[in-house]
């Protein structure tokens, strides 16, 4: 997990603070360091279960900004971000829970998926669901908080013309998000043998995540 702080970090220093990307990443940096020390202190049931999960998660937004930074295209679920990352219309706050709306909606059940075929475990395996509620409940206790670091003192949440802005991504919810992805790996994991399906399904989540992440991303239109 210190690779990917690390990485995360670096990502940090190389963007711009206007950066779109950047504001995920800000916010990713500070969750990821949060589960990092719940790990090191033995939080979880699973401690090498979740690490394989954490890491194998990351590597897919890791994916997403190489191609961003490449003539690559960006995967389905990410493009809306890469492609408005310098809009001013658009706050930090919509690019921070964008990015964790097609990190956690697409990445996360394609994650757990690979994570398991690696470990040679199912989701339902003892007790990793377990392990996986308990990330629920840390990111419960700085969700709030990070949501707030981007409204800079206040002055963005009194701004009317911000104001349904805020409202759309106030009632995105990171609970009904994991849970999503949580339904989706078991629905990966029971068609896992089967390709066409499989590849099917994989492409129909990324757009419709795609579409989550551009609705979130609904320019600011000022006076």
């Amino acid at each position: 997990m210190d690779d990917v702080v690390e990485r995360l970090q670096s990502i940090d220093a190389a963007l711009s603070s206007s950066d779109g990307v950047a504001s995920f990443n800000r916010m990713y940096l500070t969750v990821t360091e949060l589960i990092r020390d719940r790990l090191a202190a033995n939080f979880f049931a699973d401690t090498a279960t979740m690490q394989a999960l954490d890491v194998t998660f990351a590597n897919f937004y890791f994916t997403a900004v190489e191609a961003g930074a490449s003539d690559t295209p960006v995967p389905a679920a990410w493009a809306p971000l890469f492609a408005n990352r310098g809009d001013n219309n658009i706050t930090s706050l919509q690019f921070a829970i964008a990015g964790a709306n097609a990190h956690i909606n697409h990445d996360l059940p394609m994650a757990i998926v690979s994570t398991c075929l690696h470990l040679a475990i199912a989701p339902e395996t003892p007790p990793f669901h377990d392990d996986y509620l308990k990330v629920n409940q840390l990111l419960g206790q700085v969700d709030q908080q990070v949501r707030e670091s981007f409204l800079h003192g206040g002055s963005l949440a009194a701004d009317r013309d911000v104001s349904p802005v805020l409202n759309l991504v106030g009632n995105w919810s990171i609970d009904s998000a994991r849970d999503a992805a949580w339904v989706n790996a078991e629905v990966l994991w029971g068609i896992r043998a089967h390709d066409v399906l499989r590849a099917a399904f994989s492409d129909a989540l990324a757009g419709s995540v795609g579409l989550v992440t551009a609705t979130l991303l609904a320019p600011v239109l000022r006076d």
